[in-house]
């Protein structure tokens, strides 16, 4: 074992308005609050981890924004890339339909083969 931590990069994308922060805070710092909507907190946050074989690791989470410029600027927080989030609400009609027809073609033309989640949210609406 190492004890210098392993630094992977995860990135979360999705539709606006869907939870994706919300699931963020929710692993980071245990809390959830449905009636706190606070946009691209986590440009950047680093949490650290510990794996049950003892293996550090240091996750780089990236959050994307709920902006018009977003298509735009979003790609920016693709390179180096270890896992990519797609993220859904499962609270709206077609749910799934930007999954494939933007999202996950969106990563495959600028990440490659990098693993891709699917993470359904608004499970709970």
């Amino acid at each position: 074992m190492s004890s210098q931590p392993l630094r992977q990069k995860l990135v979360i994308i999705g539709d606006g308005n869907r939870g994706k922060t919300s699931l963020l805070f929710r692993f980071t710092q245990n809390i959830f609050d449905s009636h706190n909507h606070v946009q691209h907190v986590f440009d950047g946050f680093i949490t650290d981890l510990t794996l049950s074989d003892g293996t550090l690791i240091e996750l780089g989470l990236w959050d994307s924004r709920d902006q018009v410029d977003d298509d735009r600027l979003r790609p920016l927080m693709y390179p180096r890339s270890d896992v990519v989030v797609v993220s859904f609400g499962v609270d709206s009609p077609g749910f799934l339909e930007n999954v494939y027809e933007k999202w996950v073609d969106e990563v495959r033309q600028i990440c490659g083969d990098v693993p891709v989640i699917l993470v359904a949210l608004k499970a709970d609406s």
